[in-house]
């Protein structure tokens, strides 16, 4: 038997050097044999492992891969700077915003300049880069999300030997190189800690913070602020539920999954969803609550146990929401929810959409036939083009008169033509709906409307769990994205940048919640 099978520290130094080729495959048996030889070797072996560590990550930084890779990031950041230069001078965008800190990574892999996101839409838009450019950024920046690197590997090994040690190894990494992290690194060691249940310290997780409210890191480098979500959704997690203890089902169930360590992203997704739907209904059932008919004493006790309830959600809805935020329609989710419109009620609302537009098209075919027009004309204005849908209507007239032969199939072809009616109409309602619904939410949640409906007591509750401002704040940013989304005379630049906007100001919201769950 060789000394070093029976001395782990050696062992372990032998297969990290093996790692100095910068060939992160390794099998699964390699990456388990290693860590067991980490397990074995002990703290004592710690300065030695944070030494090749830290060796291993300054060769991948120094790889070829990296340094062609940081100077094709530079020269794309390099042409996006000339067109938001030109776009500057012809007056299309606005001075980069004031007051913002620099970011943290190097200004060759991400931009130091925050910009808004409607002048961000307007650079990426109409700046002319070169393909070949553009396509190799692109392949650089994916390769974030499906290439490993061999600083992983060790830094798994050395979290093996001891996490508190490791965590302040690393937390004197970013400090050292602070304004010049590279993405990857911090992405490995994000996903180091996360595949731990170690629980982090306070000063670690103000670093992942601060990574997940970099918004440029977000647009160009998305894998690494996916991680950063994930530490903090885990992490705030279990910080919020050490002081305070769910009353309801929904929250019991995230506290369960929360002590057994059950944060995987369709855990989350799932979770997230369900909560949002009781917001809504909680949002719904308040605003309707005005209109009931209760009494005074049984209207006042209903409006703060609506309120108590989106209180105790609200917290843990911002920590899970970087995953429905993920979804094509989450960020729409997400804002009709704090509009009433979400769930059952979302339901409810589009079939009395439907029922409108099935009553709109069948008093158009009465009007035709009162006027003794037929039918073919109502059914080609409201197919909007569409020839198969055209050819299906046409087929229930007689060939001959082209007009109905029975009201059955007038109610067909009306059932046919409703959805296409309805989706014609739903933006115009729905804007009008939510401009509505904003309008009573802002007027029950006023000082004025509280104290005139509620005893001291109750009001005295209400502003010590301190939801009102942010259901005020979080449904005036919700009305003002969607009302731009659904703006016919906005631009594809205006919608995505709404959007942008939008998920921007709730990742902000998050980012306070999380800071406060420390």
């Amino acid at each position: 038997m060789s000394p070093e099978a029976n001395n782990p520290l050696q062992e372990l130094q032998k297969r990290l050097s093996k790692l100095e080729n910068l060939n992160p495959d390794i099998t699964a048996n390699e990456m388990h044999e290693l860590l067991s030889l980490a397990s074995q070797a002990g703290e004592d072996a710690f300065a030695s492992v944070a030494e090749q560590t830290a060796r291993l990550g300054k060769m991948y930084l120094k790889s070829d891969v990296k340094v062609i890779g940081e100077t094709i990031m530079r020269d794309y950041f390099n042409e996006l700077d000339k067109g938001a230069k030109l776009l500057q001078d012809a007056g299309e965008i606005m001075l980069p915003s004031a007051g913002f800190h620099p970011t943290t990574f190097s200004m060759a892999l991400v931009p130091v300049e925050q910009t808004e996101a409607l002048d961000f839409c307007k650079i990426l838009n109409r700046t002319s880069v070169p393909k070949p450019l553009v396509k190799a950024a692109d392949a650089f920046r994916r390769r974030n999300q499906v290439v490993s690197t061999v600083f992983e590997i060790a830094l798994k090994a050395l979290w093996k030997i001891s996490p508190e040690r490791t965590e302040s190894w690393i937390i004197e990494l970013y400090k050292k190189h602070d304004g010049n992290l590279d993405p990857d690194i911090v992405r490995d060691t994000l996903s180091t800690a996360l595949a731990s249940d170690y629980h982090l310290s306070k000063e670690f997780m103000e670093w992942v913070i601060r990574f997940a409210s970099d918004n440029n890191l977000l647009e160009y480098w998305p894998n690494v602020v996916r991680f950063a979500d994930r530490v903090i959704c885990r992490n705030s997690l279990v910080n919020w539920f050490e002081v305070n203890k769910p009353r309801n089902a929904l929250l019991s169930q995230l506290r369960l999954y929360s002590r057994i360590g059950q944060h995987d992203d369709d855990t989350m997704m799932a979770w997230n969803k369900r909560a949002l739907e009781e917001i809504g209904g909680c949002v719904q059932r308040f605003m309707s609550l005005e209109k009931s008919g209760l009494e005074a004493k049984w209207r006042s006790a209903a409006l703060v146990s609506e309120l108590r309830r989106i209180a105790a959600l609200y917290v843990p809805v911002l920590l899970t929401s970087d995953q429905i935020l993920d979804l094509p329609d989450g960020t729409d989710q997400l804002a009709m929810a704090f509009m009433g419109l979400a769930g059952e009620t979302r339901e409810k609302w589009e079939e009395a959409l439907q029922k409108y537009a099935y009553r709109a098209v069948h008093l158009s075919f009465l009007l035709d036939l009162k006027s003794g027009r037929k039918p073919v004309d109502t059914i080609r204005r409201l197919t909007f083009g569409d020839n198969e849908a055209y050819r299906k209507a046409y087929a229930e007239l007689d060939l001959l008169t082209e007009k109905f032969d029975s009201t059955w199939q007038r109610d067909k072809v009306c059932e046919m033509l409703s959805v296409f009616y309805a989706s014609y109409r739903r933006p115009q309602i729905l804007s009008y709906e939510i401009a509505k619904r904003y309008k009573q939410l802002m007027r029950l949640i006023h000082d004025d409307f509280l104290s005139q409906n509620l005893d001291v007591t109750q009001l005295a509750e209400l502003h010590a769990l301190d939801i009102l401002p942010e259901i005020s704040s979080i449904a005036a940013e919700a009305r003002k994205y969607l009302a731009k989304r659904r703006a016919e005379e906005n631009t594809l630049e205006q919608l995505l940048a709404a959007k942008i906007s939008f998920e921007r100001f709730v990742r902000q919201k998050r980012a306070q919640v999380a800071m406060r769950c420390l």
